[in-house]
């Protein structure tokens, strides 16, 4: 009953429907061998306000249950409001982790590239590399992790004219936190911050905050919030910051 009402109330809540997969950091051991997860939503609106949203994601894992881990991501977002194109992006991120001294204690390295059209990114790439330990090492439910790296980024915008091309190294520190309430629920916080090494006013915050219910089986629904902040945005960029809710429905395979 509890989590028929849980439902209930996120798709009553949800106005745009877009999907997610998990952002809880994946930890070695936890599903070894080849295993991934795919997610889709879509939102469609006729009468007072016309708008279409799509979002497509998947990840796919491979875990060897020794010593290391790796995984590729992939998601395209679109959606249009009374017949015009309002957002178009797309987003590749490749990660490898590798233990140290054990699993709770990892190092990871990482590659990623996004396009972002309303936000004047034809493409920004990126390389990271970084450490990560989790606390709470003995408890099943909770879960907190620290993260702390670096970022070397290249950033190409769609007009050169008022934006030229960056080429970053930032900090990036995360934190992350996630509990388990009963087997079909749970949730999880995520925080970035990333500054750059030349510059610390200039910097990017990414935070999300997501409940997950398992509906039956291996399906999933995902409810997500998510707010970034860039101090400084390209030209012509309007608002600093972006926030935005996803509801989705996930499947573990």
């Amino acid at each position: 009953m509890l989590r028929k009402f849980f439902i209930y109330c996120l798709l009553v809540w949800s106005v745009d429907l877009y999907a997610i997969i998990t952002i809880t950091p994946v930890e070695l051991g936890e599903d070894p061998g080849y295993s991934g997860k795919m997610g889709a939503s879509l939102s469609t609106k006729r009468g007072n306000s016309d708008v279409d949203a799509y979002k497509l994601a998947a990840r796919f894992m491979y875990d060897n249950n020794v010593s290391y881990l790796t995984w590729l991501q992939i998601a395209g977002e679109y959606g249009k409001a009374s017949g015009v194109k309002n957002v178009q992006k797309l987003y590749a991120h490749l990660r490898y982790i590798h233990n140290i001294t054990d699993r709770y204690h990892v190092y990871e390295a990482a590659l990623q590239t996004e396009e972002d059209e309303f936000r004047l990114i034809r493409y920004r790439r990126l390389v990271a590399a970084g450490y990560r330990q989790r606390f709470f090492q003995k408890s099943e439910k909770l879960k907190a992790f620290l993260g702390v790296g670096a970022i070397f980024e290249k950033i190409h915008y769609t007009d050169p004219q008022s934006n030229s091309d960056e080429n970053n190294v930032r900090a990036s520190t995360y934190v992350s936190v996630s509990y388990l309430f009963a087997e079909d629920m749970s949730t999880s916080f995520i925080s970035y911050y990333q500054p750059k090494f030349d510059d610390v006013s200039d910097f990017v915050t990414v935070n999300t905050y997501e409940l997950q219910l398992k509906i039956v089986d291996r399906l999933f629904l995902n409810f997500a919030l998510h707010y970034n902040y860039d101090s400084k945005p390209a030209v012509g960029v309007v608002s600093r910051y972006d926030f935005s809710q996803d509801t989705a429905f996930i499947y573990e395979f």
